[in-house]
């Protein structure tokens, strides 16, 4: 299966278990990928015959300002409901990670990632 992905999507959203976590927006960082049939579009050179990444990049953005959550792994799931509700996708992988994540140990990412599945 073909793919469109996006990388190091990075975006403020209010996020964390504790109130003093939500308190002002945190960034997270995000990779998608979309799965679904590319052909018709390398065919055509028809942006109609594919997802265009500058919408999906701004619905995502859309999606997380207004919204509140505690756990990344709620964002995600969100994300991807978001992602596979585009024509012609099929599956989607959505990686969060927080920029900054609130522990004493120094660490380059921490995260989740999760796949799902139209249907």
């Amino acid at each position: 299966m073909d793919s469109i992905f996006v990388r190091r999507l990075r975006l403020p959203v209010r996020i964390g278990v504790t109130p003093e976590e939500r308190a002002r927006p945190q960034f997270v960082l995000l990779d998608l990928d979309l799965q679904r049939d590319l052909s018709r579009a390398g065919g055509s050179d028809d942006l109609a015959e594919t997802a265009d990444y500058g919408a999906i990049t701004s619905g995502v953005s859309a999606l997380l300002g207004g919204m509140e959550v505690l756990l990344l792994e709620r964002l995600a799931q969100l994300v991807a409901e978001f992602l596979l509700a585009q024509d012609g996708v099929v599956e989607v992988t959505v990686s969060v990670a927080k920029e900054t994540p609130p522990i004493m140990e120094e660490t380059s990412g921490v995260g989740v990632r999760i796949v799902r599945t139209k249907g």
